[in-house]
């Protein structure tokens, strides 16, 4: 991802999630934040963000509050090299 590079996942849409949870890591800094969008036009962001260190592992827990969430990464200044992104909804 090139420096102050952002990444968008696609949507995720279901009305019985409650949370999303998982698990980020780059070998450059940046924050992961939280979209929601009741109808996948307007996008909010709400909740947390999640700092992503430097060749840190780190996880989230966000309560979802609408019918469609999205992650939203930012890249730090330095382009990364490496970038993983694990996510799933549960209804709990």
């Amino acid at each position: 991802l090139a420096g102050n590079g952002v990444f968008t996942s696609n949507p995720v849409g279901n009305l019985n999630a409650r949370r999303i949870v998982g698990s980020a890591f780059a070998d450059q800094a940046g924050v992961l934040s939280f979209e929601f969008s009741d109808d996948g036009t307007i996008w909010e962001a709400f909740g947390t963000t999640v700092t992503v260190g430097v060749s840190t592992y780190v996880t989230f827990d966000q309560v979802i509050y609408s019918a469609l969430v999205r992650l939203v990464y930012t890249n730090g200044a330095t382009v990364n090299t490496i970038f993983r992104l694990s996510a799933y909804t549960y209804p709990y």
